[in-house]
């Protein structure tokens, strides 16, 4: 109980700390400017929404557990990479008028921290959440059906 006593005042004081400087910032003061949307971010906010929407999207999420655990991570990583070569190439192609994402400097480099950016939370959000009824049920049966052929 101690432990939890000593997080939780931990975790307070943070909180505390972390908002001292918002909530005393004066309010005749310029708003503050939002920043530009960087393809990292966005990125990783497409690789979330990937990871979720195979997730949670009924009949979808049982098909996808009963394919191969190579096949799952492929077509996870297949499907992230080309939403992120897609994102960096919206930023970085001025012709296709997509103003909204700023194109980073540094090349392929850049085209590969994008990618990464999208596949970290996609594979940790898909490990994370916990998976529905129907996901659990089509895992059991796979199961079970694997051990009655082996």
């Amino acid at each position: 109980m101690k432990r939890f006593a000593g997080r939780t005042t931990v975790f307070m004081l943070l909180m505390f700390v972390a908002s001292v400087p918002v909530v005393a910032r004066p309010l005749h003061q310029t708003p503050i400017q939002p920043q530009p949307l960087t393809p990292e971010l966005l990125a990783a906010i497409v690789g979330t929404a990937i990871s979720l929407f195979v997730l949670l999207v009924p009949k979808l999420n049982v098909w996808f557990v009963g394919l191969a655990k190579e096949t799952q991570q492929s077509i996870m990583a297949l499907v992230t990479t080309g939403a992120a070569i897609v994102i960096y190439l919206l930023a970085c192609t001025p012709s296709l008028g997509f103003p909204y994402v700023a194109c980073p400097e540094g090349g392929i480099w850049s085209l590969l921290s994008v990618i990464i950016a999208a596949l970290v939370p996609n594979q940790t959000i898909y490990r994370v959440i916990p998976a529905p009824q129907a996901v659990t049920i089509a895992k059991a049966e796979k199961a079970a059906s694997l051990n009655q052929k082996g």
